[in-house]
């Protein structure tokens, strides 16, 4: 027996779903670039997952690990006084 009615509600399920996943990766890039330009630590901050566990990776840089270190790392950059990254 085809289940036409049940397949059509799991596709259109999954379809909503995988808009909800690109809307958050769309938001989470948004508030980062937004924290980035102005700098702002406590949005940086909302934008990492607060665990032991999460990484950062700078190109040429060792990764940082964990939310304390990468915070930190984000506050020192935000609060230096290189004109390149003014």
């Amino acid at each position: 027996k085809e289940e036409y009615l049940e397949a059509g509600a799991l596709r259109d399920e999954l379809s909503r779903l995988h808009m909800d996943d690109t809307s958050a990766v769309l938001r989470a890039n948004s508030d980062f670039y937004g924290a980035f330009s102005r700098k702002d630590i406590d949005l940086m901050g909302a934008v990492w997952l607060n665990s032991p566990t999460v990484q950062c990776v700078h190109p040429g840089a060792k990764p940082l690990l964990g939310y304390d270190d990468i915070i930190g790392m984000w506050r020192s950059m935000f609060q230096a006084k290189d004109r390149a990254f003014r």
